[in-house]
């Protein structure tokens, strides 16, 4: 078992990079550190993937960066064999995984979804009978265009969207706000999460991921 810096990457050319991945038999719990010291606007796309070789589905930001500027994602759950990667426009992106490795922990909640339609779409459905927290997410995913938009609004319900509540609502575009995140949101048994788009231009990401009990 790890603690502390579990990874730690600074780009050398426009490409996508692997910084850490979670050992076999292992569960992990990280922050995820972006920095542009590349001395130009960059362009990054941040992933969580079950492989080497992430795709737009796995994205877990997806964002243009000014000098000297980044950000922080909290409390990433993954899984024995996930990585974590990112893709950049430039030389001199820093990205840095800390966290703490543990035994594996079978109750794992870890489901990843692509949306490219606006619909109404159950991004995750608690069928394990026990109740649980996880983290939502939800991004522009890589592949589009930061000028792409989407009103995104998330509800928690046993049925479909009309039968539930809503928790969080926001529209997101590249120009303003790329993506969002609900932590530590509570689920019953039979809950579903359900993601409903309209004015979606491009591709959205999501991400649930947690535990239950």
């Amino acid at each position: 078992m790890s603690m502390g810096r579990l990874g730690a990457v600074v780009s050398t050319a426009a490409t996508t990079y692997n910084v850490y991945q979670v050992p076999v038999n292992t569960t992990a719990e990280v922050n995820v550190t972006v920095y542009n010291g590349s001395g130009a606007v960059n362009k990054v796309s941040l992933f969580r993937s079950p492989t080497t070789t992430p795709t737009a589905i796995h994205t877990i930001q997806f964002d243009k960066i000014a000098v000297d500027a980044g950000y922080e994602r909290t409390a990433l759950i993954l899984q024995a064999g996930d990585v974590i990667s990112f893709k950049t426009d430039q030389i001199g992106t820093s990205v840095v995984v800390s966290g703490i490795e543990y035994t594996s922990n079978s109750n794992e909640i870890l489901q990843q979804t692509l949306i490219t339609t606006n619909t109404e779409t159950v991004i995750y459905s608690n069928s394990g009978a026990k109740a649980g927290t996880v983290n939502i997410c939800v991004t522009m995913a890589d592949g589009s265009a930061l000028t792409d938009t989407a009103t995104c609004k998330v509800y928690v319900s046993s049925s479909n969207a009309a039968g539930g509540y809503p928790i969080l609502k926001y529209t997101i575009s590249g120009s303003s706000n790329s993506g969002f995140e609900k932590t530590g949101q509570p689920i019953a048994t039979t809950d579903k999460v359900i993601l409903v788009t309209t004015g979606l231009v491009g591709s959205i990401a999501t991400r649930v991921a947690g535990y239950t009990r």
